[in-house]
């Protein structure tokens, strides 16, 4: 399983498709922390609990990268296992000496250190305001813990839309619109049946990122973003089963 997924992360570095994602959101990103520093500066927040740099541009900062990254994962994810199908590869893949969820559980550790990676460049960013302004770093550290256990939970559902997709392309569109399900969840909460707002608001990703960007980490959040990445895998390994039986 590590030497699958080393080799899953090298294959993402060395490719235009890593790198063009990588470019491509730090780019965004500079521009949208650019953005936020000159709105913080031209009304600065002062009171309040959210009163602050880190919240009113670093955590938001962190909250409209797991938007861009809404993009940007399904971009990667998407030739997981629909790639392997379409290059005619799979075959190779399916004859390896892994268990089907070894087999997924390896794809997701590569997806997840490349997206530590992204998670890593994108920090620096912000970081470079420490020299003008104080941080708080608790904040600071459960934004990006926040952040990367949104984009591991969006890994962990591209590569389940990989296994199920015949194409890499039908791939790509269904994580997005399964993302922005998830996203929108929380707006869908108006039904007027109690528990059902309620189910549906727990469902949003949106619901239990936003604590975490404010330095609040519950670990009623952590365990949504672990529980919903897991059912993701588990779905995913068994739709690699079902796909090595029919070979």
């Amino acid at each position: 399983m590590g030497a699958l997924a080393l080799k899953e992360l090298r294959s993402l570095l060395l490719t235009p498709l890593g790198w063009t994602v990588l470019s491509a959101v730090t780019l965004v990103q500079g521009v949208i922390l650019l953005r936020l520093a000159q709105h913080y500066q031209a009304h600065p927040v002062v009171d309040g609990p959210q009163a602050g740099v880190t919240y009113n541009v670093i955590a938001l900062y962190f909250g409209a990268a797991t938007y861009v990254a809404m993009l940007a994962v399904p971009l990667l994810t998407m030739g997981q296992f629909a790639g392997e199908r379409q290059r005619g590869t799979w075959p190779l893949l399916a004859a390896a000496p892994l268990g089907a969820a070894r087999l997924v559980a390896g794809k997701f550790v590569g997806m997840a250190l490349f997206l530590t990676v992204l998670l890593s460049v994108l920090t620096v960013l912000p970081l470079s305001l420490a020299g003008a302004t104080h941080l708080d770093g608790g904040m600071l550290l459960a934004a990006w813990l926040g952040a990367l256990l949104t984009l591991l939970t969006y890994a962990a559902i591209g590569l389940y839309a990989s296994a199920l997709s015949p194409t890499p392309a039908l791939a790509a569109v269904g994580t997005m619109l399964a993302l922005l399900l998830f996203w929108l969840l929380e707006m869908l909460a108006t039904t007027g049946v109690e528990p059902l707002d309620q189910a549906l608001a727990g469902l949003s990703l949106f619901g239990h990122l936003e604590p975490l960007l404010r330095g609040q980490v519950e670990t009623a959040d952590l365990a949504f973003f672990v529980v919903v990445t897991g059912a993701a895998l588990m779905l995913a390994a068994l739709r690699v089963a079902r796909l090595r039986e029919l070979e």
